[in-house]
């Protein structure tokens, strides 16, 4: 990534929605960044974040992705957003 590229909640907040990926049981589910800034504040890291997490299917904590894509509020109409 480069130097303009979002580290923090609220560089993703702005730009992404964020979803929560167990790689054991494959359950995928939307993060919560209100929830989560409340909790550990808009400056905090994603990577930071994402050790912190945990499945809430089978409660697994090793490995934990945070696939992103992007807001479609933002994305003007007849164009496409591709996930990163």
């Amino acid at each position: 990534m480069g130097s303009d590229s979002p580290t923090t909640l609220r560089d993703y907040a702005d730009r992404f929605r964020l979803h929560v990926h167990c790689p054991a049981c494959n359950h995928q589910s939307p993060l919560n960044l209100m929830k989560w800034a409340q909790l550990a504040g808009w400056n905090t890291p994603l990577e930071t974040l994402r050790h912190a997490l945990r499945c809430g299917e089978c409660g697994n904590n090793v490995g934990i992705e945070l696939p992103m894509s992007a807001r479609q509020d933002l994305v003007a109409p007849g164009s496409t957003a591709e996930s990163s």
